[in-house]
This record gives structure tokens, C-alpha cells and sequence, in this order.
């Protein structure tokens, strides 16, 4: 059994074939011509209503990005995903055909051009409506601010937050006398030797010892010679 709806479509194509849609919209920033969404209905409408054929479409996905416009505003960039069913009347047979649409713009129309751009796309190749120019949903052109990628700056060598230890000589310890070291997380200096990690008591100075003074006509004995020394007996 042949299906109406591709003796619908076929019909569809041959008349517009005849007709064409014209471009009788123009850029206002580009200067280029191009057929809008309200070309396009006005002369489908009529044709597929002889031809008793139905476009419904179905909405599949849509994604919605900000980006900066080059004058520093905020510009909404909407993708969708379309599908639309091609229904005949007649038999209620159906081909399904899908699109995409994209469109910017910097209120809340992004959306509405994106699906007025996914229509206008599934008409010009199903019925193969020539078209040899940019097909902009509402004749604007935007400009986008290029992208930028932030890299990581090195901060100098001593430098913490803003303040800045100049490199160079950081002294010694006032306890210890070790040289300083510059810590990475305080950005102070601290004793190279950490010597208040490791507290140590200096010892006491050690008395000097006065050499011993003998008495004048006494004479130091060395003890070898009373070893050797013998008493006189004395009866």
C-alpha cells in the first residue's frame, strides 16, 4: 500500500519548485538577503494545506549559554534539537525529519530564533528550496568577544599574598646566632637551625682555676722523695 505522505511531500516540492520563496529580507549589520520564518509560512501554509499534509514539530533538546558580546553586555547563545513528524491526513501516515537551530541574542528571543532557524532548515531540504545565502532567523548579525584562557602567574620567589620579602640576607638568630630562613607560608624569617624546636641550656662557664701560692720559705715536696727518706734513730 503506498503511503499519502510522500505523495504529499512529492506534491509539496513540485509546487514550490514553481513558486520559489524569495529573499525579500536583508541583513541590517551583513547587508545580506535572506527569507525569514514569515516567508517561509506564507508560502507553505497554503501549499500543504492542498496537499493535506501536517508539519508538527517536537522540541528533542536545548542547550543555552551566555557569552560576552564585544561591546562588554551578555549575549544568550541557544542550540535545539527539532523533530518534526510530516503527517498525512488522508492515511495518518507520517515521516519523521530532524533539525537543529542555533541563534544569539541578548534578551530573551534566543530561543524563539533558534526553532524559527531549525524550521526554516528542515523546510529547505525536505522540499529542496534552493537557497544559495545565510539563512539568519531575524536578520541580526552578533558579535562575540573572542575567549580568553586565564593562566596561573608564578608569584615571585618570597612573596606571600602581596607582600613582598626581598630576597637577600635575613640575618641571624638572635638566640642562637644560626642564619634565618624565610618561611614559604608566613613569609618571616626563622632560625635556620630551629632551635626553638630543639631548646638546648647552655652551659656554665667553667671557674678558672688561680695557681695555688706556696708560702714564702716553704718549698713543695714532691711525695717520691718521702718515700724515699729515713728517720734518724735516736736512742
Amino acid at each position: 500500500m503506498e503511503m499519502e505522505v510522500y505523495k504529499a511531500i512529492s506534491a509539496v516540492q513540485a509546487a514550490l519548485a514553481k513558486e520559489g520563496i524569495g529573499k525579500d529580507q536583508k541583513n541590517a549589520q551583513q547587508g545580506f538577503k535572506y527569507r525569514g520564518i514569515d516567508d517561509v509560512y506564507n508560502s507553505l501554509a497554503p501549499i500543504l494545506a492542498e496537499n493535506k499534509l501536517c508539519i508538527l514539530p517536537r522540541m528533542m533538546s536545548k542547550d543555552v549559554v551566555e557569552r560576552p558580546s564585544k561591546s562588554g553586555g551578555v549575549l544568550f547563545y541557544t542550540t535545539i534539537w527539532a523533530e518534526f513528524d510530516l503527517v498525512s491526513s488522508i492515511d495518518g501516515s507520517k515521516h519523521t525529519v530532524s533539525s537543529y537551530g542555533e541563534a544569539m541574542d541578548s534578551g530573551d528571543k534566543s530561543i524563539g530564533k533558534a526553532m524559527s532557524y531549525a524550521y526554516k532548515s528542515m523546510a529547505f531540504m525536505t522540499f529542496s528550496i534552493p537557497t544559495d545565502g545565510e539563512n539568519d532567523p531575524d536578520g541580526q548579525t552578533h558579535e562575540v568577544a573572542a575567549k580568553t584562557y586565564s593562566q596561573p602567574v608564578a608569584k615571585p620567589s618570597g612573596q606571600v599574598g602581596s607582600a613582598v620579602t626581598p630576597k637577600g640576607d635575613l640575618g641571624n638568630c638572635k638566640d642562637c646566632g644560626a642564619p634565618n630562613r624565610l618561611s614559604q607560608s608566613s613569609g618571616k624569617p626563622y632560625c635556620g637551625k630551629l632551635c626553638w624546636k630543639n631548646p638546648t641550656q647552655p652551659s656554665a662557664p667553667q671557674a678558672v682555676q688561680e695557681p695555688k701560692q706556696q708560702p714564702r720559705g716553704e718549698e713543695e715536696v714532691p711525695i717520691d722523695m718521702y718515700d724515699e727518706f729515713i728517720p734518724p734513730v735516736i736512742d
